[in-house]
């Protein structure tokens, strides 16, 4: 999902959190703006994330898993088998 950006270097990356049924970007742990929230972003699931600096003016939301992640392969530590795992990330 691509979501406008003010005043960063392409390749840099910034935070997006859900505040207060607002979402705000911050950089450097600094609040920059406030983004006006699209559809999509009910399907986002999460209240943070990364956004990378695509074009001037223009970032991408990073979705990503947590790869830490215990199994049926895990005896003692997980019950969640590896196929279920996968089709949740898709």
């Amino acid at each position: 999902m691509k979501i406008k950006v003010p005043n960063l270097p392409v390749g840099e990356y910034a935070e997006m959190r859900q505040e207060g049924g607002q979402w705000n970007l911050y950089v450097g742990g600094q609040k920059a703006s406030t983004i006006k929230p699209t559809p999509q972003f009910k399907d986002l699931g999460r209240w943070q994330y990364k956004v990378l600096v695509t074009a001037p003016g223009e970032g991408r939301v990073i979705r990503f898993a947590d790869l830490h992640r215990h199994s049926d392969c895990s005896l003692l530590d997980g019950m969640t088998q590896i196929p279920e795992m996968v089709q949740l990330t898709e």
